[in-house]
């Protein structure tokens, strides 16, 4: 899944509800414009601290789900050399 916009989208929420409670409130122009910028700091490193969290999780799930693929694929392939082994040995008797 791609979630490279994801840190923006953090970003961009956050700024615009900060900029209509800031602008509802009358807040002075320049101390707007520092909290907004300390706003869009903060919530654009949670985004990308959670798009690594979840690209992270993601190549676990992708590991687990590739060596639960290959335990099936040899079983299944010792269950065929099995099978071959007790069909061949009746003709050899």
């Amino acid at each position: 899944m791609q979630r490279n916009n994801l840190p923006l989208f953090f970003m961009l929420i956050a700024g615009t509800v900060v900029s209509v409670i800031m602008v509802i409130y009358r807040y002075p122009l320049f101390e707007m414009l520092v909290r907004l910028l300390i706003t869009l700091i903060i919530f654009g490193c949670l985004g990308f601290w959670l798009k690594w969290c979840l690209n992270h999780f993601e190549k676990q799930n992708r590991k687990a789900q590739e060596a639960e693929r290959l335990a099936k694929e040899e079983k299944a392939k010792q269950a065929l050399e099995e099978a071959e082994k007790e069909n061949a040995e009746p003709e050899q008797a």
